[in-house]
């Protein structure tokens, strides 16, 4: 197998357990140490589990992104209008579409068919509905519907809360004229250019700036893969030459976190930052080396579902959950586990069986969904 098609496996097989690593964090992580008090085993587990995957899977999805949006190609004013109608119908129409049906969904569950699933059934009078608020669910949830308050960082969501990757991305692709010039230069500019951003990316992180800390992470991620693609940088010897270094890192940090995260936020907020990076390079050291061993191989469906995946499961993930602790009712952190475990796999086999009945029945649903061509 040649190298560049060793390095597009590679990127592929990244792409749908990226998405699974999303759907896990989601399901584990929000209000999860509510529900770790007194419970040892399940609090070291989520602590632990928060320090590996935690907020790792948008990072490689902007690298990519970059590394891919500049690959091959001599970029231009003609270049970059093709991008941008490309980019719409890629990003922008799938935006819209996912953002629209979890709104729909929000309303939908305030019948009163769909109480059991509530601690306290929703109603309507809940929400705020006026076009204002409708509108402003399609980029912050704080100001939209569900008047959803900030988090600790004060980072801002839109209703499809996994989609603020889209909407940043989107942001970082009209920008990408900038990016091109600054990474464009000399070796040396180039360097500087990036050390300078990162440093903004890390330092920023450790303070609660809300939105800015988000598109410096677009940023910065973006415009690191952009950098390996416009210098034509060997990404696998590149990456081959960090391996273990990064890999002792990734655990060593993701160990140090978990024993952080609870007494020392702060601390544990920069301890990500390293491990975001750590683990974007043994990420993808560990898939070129199923691919070249041939552990594993690209699989085309799981590929084209993973955007469907990963943009679809705020329809279903929280009910599901739900369901779990209806049915197995946990109590020890063992049936904790088994919930977080049955909901997982649950939310990523519904929505594997729906891409594949929409892809055999209805494929413009799939397309416009996905943004697929």
């Amino acid at each position: 197998m040649d190298r560049n098609n060793l390095r597009s496996q590679s990127l592929d097989l990244l792409r749908f357990p990226l998405a699974v690593v999303v759907i896990a964090i989601h399901v584990v992580y929000p209000g999860a140490y509510i529900e770790l008090e007194g419970n040892t085993t399940l609090e070291g587990l989520v602590c632990l589990l928060s320090g590996m995957f935690l907020d790792q899977s948008v990072p490689v999805y902007f690298f990519i992104s970059g590394y891919v949006f500049f690959l091959n190609i001599k970029f231009d004013r003609q270049v970059y209008i093709r991008k941008l109608k490309n980019r719409s119908k890629s990003l922008f129409i799938p935006y819209l579409t996912w953002n629209t049906a979890v709104i729909l969904k929000i309303m939908l569950l305030t019948f009163p068919c769909f109480a059991f699933l509530f601690k306290q059934p929703r109603v309507m009078s809940d929400y705020d509905w006026s076009i204002g608020a409708i509108l402003m669910s399609y980029w912050n949830t704080g100001f939209g519907i569900t008047h959803d308050g900030v988090s600790e960082m004060n980072e801002i969501y839109p209703q499809d809360s996994p989609l603020w990757f889209v909407r940043d991305l989107m942001v970082v692709v009209l920008c990408t004229p900038l990016i091109f010039k600054m990474l464009s230069r000399s070796c040396l500019i180039r360097n500087v250019v990036m050390i300078i951003l990162g440093l903004c990316w890390f330092v920023a992180g450790l303070f609660p700036l809300g939105h800015v800390n988000q598109l410096l992470t677009a940023f910065f991620f973006f415009s690191l893969g952009s950098c390996m693609s416009i210098g034509q940088s060997d990404m696998m010897s590149t990456f081959g030459r960090l391996f273990k270094p990064a890999a002792f890192v990734y655990v060593l940090v993701s160990i140090v976190y978990a024993l952080m995260i609870l007494d020392y936020p702060f601390v544990a907020n920069g301890l990500k930052k390293i491990n975001q990076l750590a683990g974007l390079i043994v990420a993808y050291d560990i898939s070129a080396l199923f691919i070249k061993k041939k552990v594993c191989r690209v699989s085309h469906f799981l590929t084209s579902s993973s955007f469907f995946v990963y943009a679809s499961n705020w329809l279903i993930l929280y009910e599901m959950k739900r369901i779990a602790y209806i049915l197995i009712k946990p109590d020890t952190g063992i049936e904790y586990i088994l919930a977080y475990i049955a909901t997982i796999t649950s939310v990523v086999m519904l929505l594997l069986g729906a891409f594949y009945m929409l892809q055999r029945y209805m494929p413009w649903v799939v397309k416009v969904s996905t943004g697929r061509k």
